[in-house]
């Protein structure tokens, strides 16, 4: 891992489950339910017994960067990240609309015809845990207002032997974004070795500037869909992004380098690189 780690940090697994509509099928599920129909079954298809996990936080890209400190500290070998919302029934939070611009309308088409594609090819059969009953995500998601929990298991090699893990956390930071470009090139990237961008999309507005500002790397952008189509429950997109790009570097052919971005106020981004392990 990028910094002064001395262990190297695996993702051994990570999944969510669907997200639910505002009022939808998830409605009726407690918080600590929702995390214990993803948690439950991610330890049980990793073969890690819960008294193996040394430490679990709560959040979401802020809950991923602490388990990855602890496990690259050596303090947790094995170490969990959960982030859980229950949107329904919750008053609404404000969040920013689209300008009404071309752009913003045809950034909005596109993450959600990915997504209906990713879907419709069975692309989430691994990374979305049916709950409760629900099967998948509640397409689409008014306004991006949804409940949903998501978990990555982080471990230390060879903790867990007989695990493959999905991916190798290289670094997770908060930065200013326009020093984005500075950490691809820290990390030896460049942005042509970046295979994959998942980007939490806020608005359409907001996912149009980045796909102008990222450029030629716009088309490696959520490939098969982002929040606009998944939905938002607020404070789980951090969380969502590290699974969604873990589990993509897994089953993407060629792929071997990825970013996960969640734009923040103020021009505040937070960042996390992952890399395919060695196979």
């Amino acid at each position: 891992m990028a910094g002064d780690a001395t262990t190297p940090v695996l993702v051994l697994d990570a999944a969510r489950s669907p997200f639910g509509a505002r009022g939808g099928g998830l409605a009726g599920v407690e918080a600590a339910a929702l995390v214990e129909g993803v948690v439950d079954p991610l330890l049980s298809r990793s073969g890690v017994p819960r008294e193996a996990v040394a430490a679990t936080f709560a959040g979401g890209m802020d809950a991923v960067a602490a388990a990855t400190r602890a496990v690259a500290a050596g303090s947790s070998p094995v170490a969990l990240a959960v982030a859980v919302a229950r949107m329904s029934g919750a008053p609404v939070p404000d969040r920013p609309g689209d300008d009404g611009s071309a752009q913003a309308a045809t950034a909005l088409e596109a993450t959600q015809t990915r997504w209906i594609a990713a879907f419709h090819r069975g692309a989430f059969a691994r990374e979305v845990i049916a709950v409760a009953g629900v099967d998948h995500d509640e397409h689409p998601v008014a306004g991006g207002f949804a409940d949903g929990a998501a978990a990555v298991l982080l471990a230390a090699p060879g903790t867990v032997p007989a695990a493959a893990p999905l991916a190798e956390v290289v670094a997770v930071e908060t930065l200013r974004e326009d020093a984005l470009d500075a950490l691809v090139d820290r990390l030896g990237w460049g942005w042509d070795g970046v295979d994959l961008i998942e980007l939490h999309e806020p608005s359409g507005t907001e996912a149009a500037r980045w796909l102008t500002r990222l450029g030629a790397a716009a088309g490696r952008v959520n490939v098969d869909g982002g929040s606009l189509a998944i939905g938002d429950p607020e404070g789980v997109s951090g969380a969502r992004l590290v699974v969604s790009l873990a589990d993509l570097l897994r089953r993407r052919e060629g792929a071997r380098r990825g970013l996960a971005i969640l734009p923040a106020p103020d021009g505040v981004i937070h960042v996390a690189a992952l890399a395919a392990p060695p196979r």
